[in-house]
């Protein structure tokens, strides 16, 4: 299950597809895209 839910995500960031994430969207609380730019740097 986790898997398929890793995988629908990164579809939808990847590739833009959003037909296996719109099946889980509404078991999810947030999404975190841990790979954005922000502006706050910690070493």
């Amino acid at each position: 299950m986790a898997d398929y839910c890793c995988w629908a995500l990164s579809r939808k960031w990847e590739r833009g597809d959003l037909r296996s994430y719109d099946l889980i969207a509404h078991k999810l609380d947030s999404e975190l895209d841990v790979f954005s730019a922000g502006t706050e740097h910690h070493y």
